[in-house]
């Protein structure tokens, strides 16, 4: 797949919100014009159940049985070939923000993929992860509890998943180990960020941004 510079944002640019104590509205765009957060969030919902403090006439139970059958699953297309996941394919055909007669190789599989690794990477998030207010590479640099100087992610792990661009196994299982280590910390992920970041990971662009974020950010971890 051919590269591009700049992929369409999971966020509102930065100084964009009304106020600067507003928090930045993620997005999962399928492309520029196509817009999946809602489908994401009702699936996402679904899966893990509303977040803590949801009005009690608005509260949904998550279905421990599909999340479980996502988590044991490391490989996209182990995912992909969950019910769970059909579910959100099916929706993002339904909203016609994937072509449903476009069902030929490579878009489709990759298509798949693609979203095997999103709902793989979704089922170790928590219901809150819907309210997370900062992108992953700041996440990810974020100073680690208790020792100084140490960033949640180490720099070693990060470059792996910068390099796994090009197995999407490889890419699934370090973000999966990331998720698993920043979510131990206490910190707040956001599912929307993580699902654009995942989708338009192949393109240079994504991971420039998620560079860009991390290490413009560790030294303040180190210090």
């Amino acid at each position: 797949m051919a590269e591009i510079e700049s992929p369409p944002s999971a966020s509102e640019p930065e100084g964009t919100s009304e106020s600067t104590n507003k928090s930045p509205q993620f997005y999962w765009k399928i492309d520029s014009d196509r817009d999946a957060t809602p489908v994401l969030r009702a699936w996402f919902t679904r899966l893990h159940g509303t977040p803590v403090n949801t009005p009690a006439e608005y509260v949904r139970m998550p279905d421990k049985g599909a999340r479980a059958e996502l988590r044991r699953c490391r490989t996209p297309d182990k995912a992909a070939m969950t019910p769970c996941c059909g579910e959100l394919f099916r929706d993002l055909q339904v909203a016609k923000l994937i072509n449903q007669n476009d069902e030929t190789a490579p878009r489709f599989e990759q298509n798949l993929i693609r979203i095997g690794i999103i709902a793989g990477v979704a089922s170790h998030l928590y219901a809150d992860s819907v309210r997370g207010t900062v992108r992953l590479g700041r996440q990810m640099s974020s100073m680690q509890g208790g020792e100084e100087g140490k960033p949640l992610v180490s720099e070693a792990r990060f470059r792996r998943l910068l390099l796994s661009h090009d197995s999407p196994e490889e890419l699934m299982v370090n973000m999966i180990r990331i998720v698993q280590q920043i979510d131990t910390s206490g910190s707040s992920l956001n599912v929307f960020d993580i699902a654009n970041t995942l989708w338009w990971f192949d393109f240079v662009g994504t991971r420039q941004r998620l560079a860009y974020d991390y290490y413009t950010f560790l030294p303040q971890a180190k210090k």
